[in-house]
């Protein structure tokens, strides 16, 4: 299988078909350069546009003749020539084939080669084509070559006939309408034969042209068979090897071309491998023939731009695991390469244009896969980005190789931006991507007139061509146009460039070309090469050097450059791929050691010329100087340090990096030395001295830190600070006695020789004579051994252990005093003994260290007179016992009696204060007033505190606080004998006889009124003693948990007083306003239920209070208030009546109610308007009502209409239930046990209801909030029959009894009617109260309307009360309406402000059936903004400051008799009989209203009706418009 021995060229192209933009001349050259002296094409043979010479001839061709396969398919369209000489070509394997819309995929295809019908290609030339491996053949549109049409045999070049045809092309698609091709039976057919010898060895005789060597060469042994014979002998027909393909030539091994791969001269199934198994040794070992895959061939290198990759060559590395270095793929150090970029990396799936922020992302690539496009949009700065900058285009700097494209549209570029040697470092451009896509321009560059030159000086390798348009500036081409083809545009004219001297440097090698100005932009050099500068001698080069073995003197001087070793001759007559393939690399000159700061002669640090770059050192440059040595910075010199700082350096302590010094001194410090291991400071200079290998005498090391030292930062070097945590020793004194010493102190362990004496192992200056003693010269001769021994050592002779205070001879006897026990010899000379505890024979005097006997201690001690004391003071402790014991016995018996006063004291306190009587809620049955509960009380059992000031001031009395003794029979009744005493307040009535100045206790001491005493005192007092009578009446008859009780009357002619008890609180409203920072919402809503609740306890004993307020209400505790004060309050004579009229006296104006203001009226209702003023002073903290306006304009105030604005802590559901109660109407008003259970239900959610800022019960405003019906409308009102009843009687007079209970059926929408025509089971309860009940209109059981109700047919039910009892039956009923402000409403009767409806009649029941119908809406914002009853609006802030206490009080109450206040005088004589005489009066019949009357604002003045909009009732979609009204709203 050996094949010729013949030159092979591997070469590798991308083109596709005819389609592109280069012009003839540039495309023939084009194809020279892709196609010369290639054997082997790996890609596809692209042969078009081909035109002949102006003479008519072919252009030269013959770089075609090598070709010998293609791996590809074969392209030929468009071509003018006459010939095109494929001889060579032996086989089309068709890997990628070239499909044709319509018609298939082809691996030869031919079409369209002619201009006209005589101009054109006539013959194709493939005389060794033996064999189309794979695809078919597809040919039209070629008039001329008729050879190729009739004297083919085509099945002879297919290996699968079956599947491999020529494709025949339809006549639509031919442009031409004659030829070879379109007219198979023309004369051009018959005309068109073979040369004779073709058909020696083949009987048609098939061929490719007329010529004799054109005959087609038959390689099948049989037509139609997949077997290759040889082809030097047809006749014999001998069969081919296997792995051969399209036959053989003189042996059947002699393959005409391979079937696999091809090894040199060999077709073998697989190219030898990296490693083979030796057969000697059996181990493996590399292959010497191992050969790389290249498609169909084994190789020994791979060609360029190919990189080696294991076995094969690839155009492209895997970037994940290696990266291309000196042609072959090697691995990275980590994995994902991070010197590798890819164009979706970077911009991702949007199109690639070059940005700020792409260039930043791509400063660390090296190797990219992908496009650099840039164009104006590049340029331009928009909201989003910045614009393309220069300094941003210096990111791609390090771009060394490119697979894909650059595209530079310069057009919007500034000016600075004239090269691009911001790619100067990019070696090869390969115009494909890893997905096979091919591009026929690797550059283009467009519109710039500042760009000057390239500057792409490492560029070596570009396929397909260059385009370059609209770039007058640009010169330096020269080095692009020896890699590729270039076409240009508009480019400035090479001889214009040389003119203005824009040539390449003179050390640029002229046959390479430069990229710009300067020996930096040469494409190659002329001699030598110094960093990638061209220079003529590597002196020239700072910090390079000629290399001793350089063989540039060798040559000689007949070449112009030592880099192309041709003569000039030699050069003309090359090719110009020729003369680049003779170009020699440039000798590189050496550089220099890199501390030369010149130049040198050889590269050591010795051998520099000229200056060092940082320091010398002798004659060698260093960068730093050596550990001996310190740098001078001004001479930039090494100099030697001082020899006391060289000693860290003979142990290698110091690091090598570390210089022993920093300067010439001796010191440690800045200027002197780095490091030493021992120092001393000096006294004078503050410095510390370097010393030798040791401490000088009387001086010890102490071992410390250099960062311990006492030195500052000025003093410190940068050395010293590297080495400050290294250990020396620092010289120190030793102590003044020690005079040889280790450490400091001086103890022996450390002072190891003692300058004067040693005491205790301490060298001391003397010896303490409180513990030693010093023998005298006579007592020298009796001392010891051991005495005198250390008298020599000079230490101190130390006394005897058991003394005290010195001695004078070592001994126990010759103490001066004993440390322990003393044991006396004679006490009169005071001769003694020291020991450690005294004999047991002997006695121990205490507090002293004497041990005498008994007789010395009985005559010192005093033992006697001690047991004599002892014994008196054991007495004295025994009775001192018993006294303690018999106080605490009292104690606890006197603790007894207090607590059971103090239990029965707070069980009367119960009893006069109703704390514990029941609440409405607990009430089971009730009594009727009566007598036997008052205390007829003894004027002497009362004590005034303060007689001569009143604690308050009421309609008929003073007020003053004292004390009450209880009488013993009260207390007999809780087994208490001693009498007690009750704080009580005392109400002195107002008598005839002054009292301004006496107070009550001048009334005690008068003896009488005076004789001359006129009528009207004696019936004012008369009318007090009444009055007085009647509020006992009252106050002694409430027995209710939240009524303050009345405890009894004082009847005598010197004072009329009544008691009851103090309350130490005081009064709501002064309370409201002490406390208000610290009350919260559930404490007021609290207040408000029992109130109410007290309240209801009163409607339903027929007792109306006249005086409601927050100063008649008393604070028991937070958790309890009573009412009292019930000097205005009346009591209905019979429950017939549910009013009373009052003329005269003095009332309360701001709380009073508007009939009240008209005619003088009294009623539980109007007691429920007070209610609502009282609740507005509760949820103010005690404001004033109306504050801003003056007491004698109230009553035209509140006539207009004006109510109380809401509160600030109030929300919409709790401000409307104080607006029912000042409905002027007072039927529509709620009763007081309605409000009881409405603030029941509102304390069980307090935070919804006020909103107090930082209360604990407080809801957030991010809840969700949704309104709920008003919990009245649930409860089940008390019948009228039951209001007004006296005591006594449990029900109304018709038997029925009715107890309180709250309706265990749910609040929202679950009562059930009782409808017309149906009769009562026995859970329906009273039919009275159930009549009462208030009922949802609309309702039933499958509709519920929680916030708008329509009106309803159903029969409306007749009040229970004596004023609707009066009406006429033929008239109009009770209303039985709703007005719904998104709450539920009560049942109402009938007046101005209310809706009304009648009672269905016969004649309307028709009428009604209509309303039902059509459902009207009731307009709730119409009717809250009417001003009807108040704007709803907050008050001015900040609001006028309100007049004092005492004259709010004093202009409230308004005295009808008197004329000193005249605008605000209230004559109810006269405001009752215009009532009865007009239409309006009380008990009068009132004209019916409609709903809309009572829903809008009224009538104005002049009694037009107003006109209906947007807020009619009749609009049924004004809340689905107007949601928001209900939403809750805060504090502002």
């Amino acid at each position: 299988m050996k094949l010729p021995a013949l030159e092979r060229s591997v070469c590798r192209s991308r083109n596709i078909d005819c389609r592109n933009s280069m012009n003839d001349k540039t495309l023939l050259a084009y194809y020279k350069r892709q196609y010369s002296q290639c054997t082997h094409i790996i890609g596809n043979l692209v042969l078009c546009n081909l035109r002949r010479l102006e003479n008519g001839s072919d252009p030269d061709l013959s770089f075609l003749n090598s070709i010998r396969e293609v791996s590809g398919y074969v392209f030929i369209g468009n071509n003018e020539v006459k010939q095109i000489p494929l001889i060579s070509l032996r086989i089309i394997r068709g890997r990628v084939p070239y499909h044709v819309e319509n018609i298939g995929d082809g691996a030869l295809i031919v079409t369209r080669n002619a201009k006209n019908y005589t101009h054109g290609l006539e013959v194709l030339d493939l005389r060794s084509l033996t064999v189309i491996q794979a695809h078919n053949i597809i040919a039209w549109d070629n008039p001329m070559l008729c050879h190729f049409q009739y004297t083919v045999d085509c099945p002879q070049l297919f290996v699968d006939v079956k599947n491999q045809r020529r494709l025949s092309v339809s006549r639509e698609n031919f442009i031409s309408g004659s030829g070879c091709d379109y007219d198979t039976d023309s004369p051009m057919r018959r005309n068109t034969t073979c040369h004779s010898t073709c058909s020696e060895n083949d009987e048609k005789g098939h061929c490719w042209g007329p010529e004799k060597d054109q005959c087609q060469l038959r390689s099948k042994c049989t037509k139609g068979s997949t077997t290759y014979c040889r082809l030097d002998n047809p006749f014999e027909r001998i069969k081919c090897d296997d792995a051969c393909i399209g036959g053989c030539n003189g042996s059947t091994s002699n393959c005409w071309a391979c079937r696999s791969k091809r090894n040199g001269d060999t077709c073998v199934s697989f190219c030898p491998p990296r490693h083979h198994v030796n057969p000697t040794t059996s181990r493996q070992e590399l292959n010497p023939d191992f050969k790389y895959e290249l498609h169909d061939i084994c190789v020994k290198r791979c060609p360029e731009p190919l990189l080696k990759m294991d076995t094969v060559c690839v155009i492209e590395c895997d970037f994940k695991t290696t990266i291309p270095v000196n042609g072959s793929c090697v691995p990275c150090a980590k994995t994902p390469c991070a010197n590798h970029c890819e164009q979706k990396d970077i911009f991702g799936s949007k199109f690639p244009l070059m940005t700020s922020e792409a260039a930043k992302q791509m400063k660390q690539c090296v190797f990219y896969s992908g496009a650099i496009y840039i164009n104006k949009d590049s340029f331009k700065v928009t909201s989003k980005r910045p614009g393309l900058k220069i300094e941003d285009l210096w990111n791609l700097h390090n771009l060394r190789e490119i697979v894909g494209y650059i595209y530079l549209d310069l057009n919007a570029s500034p000016p600075e931006l004239g090269n691009l040697t911001f790619l100067e470092n990019l070696y090869k451009v390969t115009t494909e991507f890893s997905d096979g896509v091919s591009l026929d321009q690797p550059l283009v560059i467009y519109h710039s007139k500042y760009l000057e030159f390239l500057g792409l000086k490492s560029l070596r390798y570009m396929d397909m061509t260059a385009y370059l348009e609209a770039l007058p500036a640009l010169c330096y081409t020269s080095a692009l146009e020896k890699i590729l083809p270039v076409r240009t545009k508009g480019v400035k004219d090479p001889a214009t460039c040389i003119r203005e001297g824009h040539v390449c440097h003179s050390e640029c090698l002229p046959e390479a070309g430069c990229w710009g100005p300067g020996p930096a932009m040469c494409a190659r050099c002329c001699t030598f090469e110094a960093d990638g500068v061209c220079v003529s001698d590597c002196s020239e080069a700072p910090g390079f050097y000629l290399p001793p073995s350089s063989a540039v003197s060798t040559l000689t001087s007949q070449f112009r450059c030592h880099t192309l070793p041709l003569s000039v001759e030699q050069v003309t007559q090359m090719q110009e791929e020729e003369v680049l393939a003779a170009i020699r690399p440039a000798v590189k000159c050496a550089r220099c050691h890199e501390e030369c700061a010149e130049s040198c002669t050889a590269p050591g640090p010795d051998q520099c010329l000229g200056e060092c770059k940082h320091f010398k050192s002798g004659d060698t440059c260093v960068k730093r100087c050596s550990q001996e040595q310190y740098p001078d910075e001004e001479q930039k010199l090494c100099l030697p340090c001082n020899s006391k700082c060289l000693a860290p350096l003979k142990p290698k302590f110091l690091p090598d990096d570390i210089s022993a010094c920093s300067g010439p001194g001796d010191h440690l410090g800045l200027g002197g030395c780095a490091f030493c291991y021992f120092v001393k400071k000096d006294k004078d200079t503050s410095r510390y001295q370097c010393l030798d290998m040791k401490c000088p005498p009387e001086h010890f090391g102490n071992a410390t830190y250099l960062k311990y030292l006492n030195l500052k930062k000025e003093d410190f070097s940068l050395v010293n600070m590297q080495v400050a945590n290294s250990a020396l020793q620092e010289c120190v004194p030793c102590h003044p006695e020690c005079e040889v010493c280790v450490g400091p102190g001086n103890h022996i362990s450390v002072c190891r020789k003692c300058r004067n004496w040693m005491y205790r192992s301490e060298c001391v200056n003397t010896c303490p004579p409180d513990d030693t003693y010093v023998p005298n010269a006579t007592a020298l001769e009796h001392l010891s051994e051991r005495e005198k021994q250390m008298l020599e050592r000079r230490e101190c002779l130390r006394c005897h252990e058991q003394c005290a205070g010195g001695c004078t001879a070592y001994g126990p006897e010759f103490c001066n005093n004993c440390r322990y026990a003393k044991i006396m010899i004679d006490v009169q000379e005071n001769k003694f003994i020291c020991n450690s505890t005294c004999p047991p024979e002997l006695y121990k005097m205490e507090n002293t260290n004497l041990c005498l006997d008994e007789e010395q201690y009985e005559k010192l001690s005093g033992a006697k007179v001690a047991r004599a004391r002892n014994q008196a003071l054991i007495a004295a402790g025994i009775v001192l016992l018993f006294l303690l014991i018999f106080s605490l016995v009292f104690a606890v018996l006197c603790f007894n009696y207090k607590a059971k006063r103090s239990r029965i004291k707070e069980a009367l306190k119960s009893t006069y204060t109703n704390i514990k009587a029941p609440d409405m809620k607990d009430a089971k049955s009730s009594r009727e007033p009566n007598m036997g509960r008052w205390e007829m009380i003894n004027i002497d059992d009362l004590t005034f505190d303060d007689p001569n000031n009143p604690i308050g001031k009421g309609a008929f009395g003073e007020v003053y606080r004292g004390k009450w003794r209880v009488p013993k029979r009260v207390l007999n009744q809780f087994n208490l004998a001693r009498n007690t005493s009750l704080d009580v307040a005392i109400k002195v009535i107002r008598s005839a006889a002054p009292t301004s100045q006496g107070g009550p206790a001048s009334n005690l001491g008068a003896s009488g009124m005076d004789s001359n005493t006129n009528t009207v005192d004696r019936i004012s007092a008369r009318s007090n003693l009444q009055d007085m009578l009647t509020e006992a009446k009252v106050m002694a008859s409430v027995q209710h948990k939240n009524c303050l009780p009345l405890i009894g009357v004082c009847l005598t002619r010197k004072m009329q007083c009544m008691v009851s008890m103090f309350v130490e609180e005081g009064s709501l409203d002064r309370y409201l306003r002490l406390h208000k920072d610290d009350l919260n919402s559930f404490t007021l809503l609290s207040w408000a239920e029992q109130i109410a609740d007290g309240m209801a306890y009163l409607e339903e004993r027929g007792i109306i209070h006249r005086d409601l307020a927050a100063r008649n209400v008393l604070v028991q505790s937070r958790e309890l208030v009573q009412i009292t004060d019930f000097g205005l309050a009346k009591m209905l004579d019979n429950s017939d009546e549910d009013s009373v009229v009052v003329r005269t006296g003095r009332v309360p104006i701001r709380w009073l109610a508007i009939e009240t203001l008209q005619s003088g009226i009294y009623s539980h209702k109007t007691d429920v308007w007070s209610y609502g003023v009282t609740l507005w002073e509760i949820f103010t903290f005690g404001k004033q009502p109306y504050e801003n306006i003056s007491t004698a304009e109230i009553k035209d105030h509140v006539m207009k209409g004006v109510r109380l604005s809401q509160p600030e802590i109030c929300t919409l559901d709790t401000y409307m239930v104080m607006v029912q109660c000042w409905m002027e109407e007072y039927e529509s008003r709620p009763t007081f046990l309605e409000l009881m259970k409405c603030f029941h239900k509102y304390c069980q959610t307090p935070g919804r209801y006020l909103y107090i800022e930082g209360d604990e019960y407080a809801i957030t405003r991010t809840t969700p909030y949704t309104p709920s019906p008003a919990p009245w409308t649930e409860m089940k009102p008390l019948p009228s029959g039951f209001r007004g009843v006296p005591d006594g009687h449990l029900g109304p007079p018709n038997g029925t009894g009715y107890a309180f209970r709250f309706p265990e059926e749910p609040f929202f929408d679950t009562h059930q009617h009782h409808r017309p025509g149906g009769t009562m089971d026995e859970e329906s309860g009273n039919p009275e109260s159930e009549s009462l009940l208030p009922h949802r209109v609309g309702y039933d059981s499958h509709q519920h309307h929680r916030r708008f109700f329509s009106h309803s047919n159903e029969t409306t039910r007749l009040r229970q009360n004596g004023r609707h009892e009066r009406a006429p039956t033929t008239g109009a009923s009770t209303n039985t309406s709703v007005v719904s402000t998104n709450l539920d409403s009560w049942q109402t009767g009938s007046g101005v402000g209310s809706t009304v409806a009648y009672p269905v009649l016969e004649h309307n029941q028709h009428q009604q059936q209509q309303q039902q119908q059509q459902p009207k809406y009731y307009n709730t914002s119409a009717f809250l903004a009417s001003g009807t009853y108040g704007p709803l609006v907050r008050p001015p802030s900040p609001p006028p400051a309100p007049p004092p206490l005492a004259q709010v009080e004093r202009d409230d109450d308004l005295d009808t008799m008197g004329s000193g206040i005249k605008d605000a005088e209230i004559n109810y004589l006269s405001s009752i009989e215009a009532s009865i005489d007009g239409d309006g009066g009380v008990g009068g019949e009132k004209p019916s209203l409609q709903p809309e009357d009572y829903l809008e604002p009224r009538a104005s003045v002049d009694g037009k009706k107003r006109s209906r909009g947007l807020n009619a009732v009749e609009n049924p979609d004004y809340f689905a418009d107007n949601r928001e009204y209900f939403r809750p709203t805060g504090p502002i």
